[in-house]
């Protein structure tokens, strides 16, 4: 977990910004759109949820999308990165989480 203090150390401008410096996440920032990668899986394959509430869903491509930066940096308390089998807790769709 990301919490606020390390968030204000990385004085990140994007909620991509954010995970840049966490293991195992590559952050691909193109324009005003961005997208973790984590492990090797991206787009689809990312599970984004805001408070609890689905971002995006496996519907979509499989490459990067602009969803993940569109979360206001200012009002992230904290993030999460939540690895390995995330289907039991979030559906089929979230092979990472």
């Amino acid at each position: 977990m990301v919490d606020k203090e390390t968030l204000e150390r990385r004085q990140a401008r994007t909620p991509v910004e954010m995970l840049q410096e966490e293991p195992g996440v590559w952050a691909v920032s193109v324009a005003a759109q961005g997208s973790p990668i984590l492990r090797g899986q991206i787009g689809n394959r990312v599970l984004y949820l805001w408070d609890g509430i689905r971002i995006n869903n496996g519907a979509l491509f499989g490459g990067p999308n602009g969803f993940f930066n569109q979360f206001p940096v200012g009002a992230v308390d904290h993030m999460e990165v939540i690895r390995g089998a995330g289907a039991v807790q979030y559906g089929s769709d979230a092979s990472e989480a």
